[in-house]
Order: structure tokens, then C-alpha cells, then sequence
């Protein structure tokens, strides 16, 4: 199985340009081999985590399934039949 990457990206606040690719070639790596990664010391305050996880919550647990095709794009790709692609 595989686990899921931690990212320290406090480097992309300071002025070290070597320091800033590396965290960059991090997340790229992450992405194409997870396509999901955790990161640290990103400086957002505990409340507005804490108040996006409850919106975010609150999408998925609360609203309908109607209620979410509402918010999703209706004409994502011409050329593709399938028109959910997801919520936005």
C-alpha cells in the first residue's frame, strides 16, 4: 500500500530558489505517483481549517445529490457525453 507523502512547505515562504524547487519537485513526484499529499507549516490558522472542514463537510453530508448536481458544471467538455465531472 501506499502511503500518503508529507510535505514541509514552509521553503516556498523564504528566498532559497533551491529550496523552493525541491518542494516543488516534491509535490510533482507526489502527484503523479499518489495524487494526493499531506503538507506542513503552510501557515493557515487553525480556525479557518476548522471552518473549511466544516463547509466541506457540510457539502458532502447535507446537501442532496440534487442539490450537488446544481453546483456541478453542466457543460465541462462538449465532446464529452458524460456531464458530471465532478462539484465546483
Amino acid at each position: 500500500s501506499r502511503s500518503i507523502p508529507l510535505i514541509d512547505i514552509s521553503s516556498l515562504f523564504g528566498n532559497d530558489q533551491d529550496a523552493k524547487l525541491n518542494v516543488a519537485n516534491m509535490i510533482d513526484a507526489a502527484c503523479r505517483k499518489n495524487g494526493f499529499f499531506y503538507i506542513t507549516n503552510h501557515g493557515i490558522c487553525k480556525n479557518t481549517l476548522e471552518t473549511v472542514k466544516k463547509y466541506t463537510l457540510g457539502f458532502f453530508k447535507e446537501l442532496n445529490n440534487e442539490q450537488k448536481y446544481k453546483l456541478a458544471p453542466k457543460k465541462w467538455n462538449a465532446k464529452n457525453k458524460n456531464i458530471m465531472r465532478g462539484y465546483v
